[in-house]
């Protein structure tokens, strides 16, 4: 597990979760999402491996067009708990293939 800490709430997120069930890593250039803000963020390189940054006008863009992020964003509205979110993040991109 990667412990991050949400650029925008603070928060400490130390669990990821790969919607494709194929158990990756993060890494550079991923997305993560904060559940106690609902905002996404960008993984980049740190001094201990990998921090979360605020995400770049580009990508917040893409965040509020892209078929993965919206699933993402709907599923969060959805459901309280990560888990299920992500099984259901997980079948929308199954679906989307």
């Amino acid at each position: 597990m990667i412990a991050t800490v949400c650029p925008y709430c603070g928060r400490t997120n130390d669990r990821h979760m790969d919607a494709s069930n194929r158990g990756a890593m993060p890494k550079r250039g991923d997305f993560s999402f904060c559940w106690n803000c609902r905002r996404f963020a960008a993984y980049e390189d740190g001094l201990d491996g990998l921090v979360c940054r605020a995400l770049t006008a580009d990508e917040t863009e893409l965040s509020t067009t892209d078929p993965y992020f919206l699933t993402v964003t709907e599923a969060a509205k959805i459901v309280m708990s990560p888990t299920r979110a992500v099984r259901l993040i997980g079948e929308a991109i199954a679906e989307q293939n």
